[in-house]
């Protein structure tokens, strides 16, 4: 049972989420576009839950949901459009840049939200699976499902650029949702038929959720750079960012709400990850976030001359075993103010270095050759 009073999520976590996201439609793209985009995601999320419940049956709702015409919670309805334009805007902070990197990057940002929201709703009860999955009751299906609906509607938004007619914004919209839905459907089909489902059994399901969420905790390493109004991620990436971040934030705090009350502690432990995962997404706006604050301690208390040995793999140049015994000598006197950097002295330690060292990178791609202007040209130990 919900810890929560009835009508928690479709009188309180919907219209918070729904009111955050016209916030952030309205500052990035106007008001009548914003009006456009939430409406046609509205009808694109409320069509996608019938069509998948009407062809493959594959879960329904509990009758607590206030507003369900056809068996589909308007709530829902407006979760799913709240998310998407949210989990778009935040790809283009992150700075991806192409349609397809964006569509990624949202649609992970998607699955992280749900793989909190799935066992806890289940566990409530707002929704039931049928049959049940092997994953805390959920099929894995869905998260694939998740992908598309979110992934191929943002890649086609982004691909299928801007217009100021609103006409024309709102046909393309509706052409994009029909055929999201369509490609929703065919992999339905196509996991059906191959049985892909049992493969996640035991085990599985836990090596999925373990790989969604480093994957989604990875984003939020990516060095902060400005990102242009283009395409509709890059538009709704000008509004300020708490806007895109509440929804996710605020959805799942309802969530963790019931799963810490559920005294279970498998869905405790999925809500505190996925909570700290968000939680470390959305601190990367203030000031570069946690990494960029660490990045700056380390670099202001290494020893002169570790940073540029250090980095030396990353600029294509091997490690000499003069530059080994340099290493562990200085970071060993820098464990004093540094004691983290202990690790790095146990027996193995060595091999965190490389690991230790691309932390420290502010580039994520390893360079040519030569002095890293990144690390302010900095000089070796000869």
């Amino acid at each position: 049972m919900s810890a929560l009073p009835a009508g928690a999520y479709d009188l309180l976590a919907a219209p918070a989420a729904g009111a955050l996201a016209f916030g952030l439609a309205r500052r990035g793209l106007g008001l009548p576009r914003a009006a456009v985009e939430l409406a046609v995601l509205v009808l694109y999320g409320y069509a996608l839950e019938w069509v998948v419940i009407a062809v493959f049956s594959s879960h329904s709702y509990a009758g607590s949901w206030k507003l369900a015409p056809g068996g589909v919670p308007v709530a829902v309805a407006v979760v799913w459009a709240a998310l998407t334009l949210a989990a778009l805007a935040l790809a283009a902070r992150l700075g991806f840049e192409t349609p397809l990197a964006r569509a990624r990057a949202a649609a992970l940002l998607g699955l992280t939200l749900d793989l909190l929201m799935e066992p806890v709703a289940v566990r409530v009860p707002l929704w039931l699976w049928t049959p049940p999955g092997p994953w805390l009751g959920v099929p894995l299906g869905n998260f694939v499902g998740w992908t598309i609906i979110v992934g191929v509607y943002a890649y086609g938004a982004e691909r299928w650029g801007p217009t100021d007619r609103i006409r024309h914004a709102a046909a393309r919209r509706v052409v994009l949702g029909i055929v999201s839905i369509g490609v929703l459907v065919a992999a339905g089909f196509v996991w059906r038929a191959t049985g892909a489902e049992r493969l996640f059994a035991g085990a599985g399901g836990w090596i999925v959720w373990g790989a969604l969420l480093l994957a989604a905790a990875r984003l939020a390493l990516r060095g902060p750079r400005p990102v242009a109004p283009d395409g509709l991620g890059g538009r709704l990436a000008q509004a300020p960012p708490f806007l895109a971040l509440g929804v996710f934030l605020s959805i799942a705090a309802l969530f963790a709400v019931d799963a810490i009350s559920s005294g279970d502690p498998r869905l405790r432990l999925v809500a505190l990850a996925s909570s700290l995962v968000l939680v470390f997404i959305a601190q990367r706006e203030w000031n570069g976030g946690v990494l960029v604050w660490w990045q700056r301690r380390q670099r202001t208390t290494l020893p002169y001359g570790v940073l540029r040995v250090l980095m030396k793999p990353r600029n294509r140049e091997p490690w000499t075993e003069e530059d080994r015994r340099f290493l562990r000598d200085q970071l060993r006197a820098a464990a004093r103010s540094l004691p983290a950097l202990a690790l790095l002295l146990l027996p193995g330690g060595i091999v965190l270095l490389p690991l230790y060292a691309w932390l420290l990178d502010r580039r994520r791609k390893p360079r040519g050759s030569g002095p890293s202007r990144a690390l302010g040209g900095e000089r070796g130990p000869g």
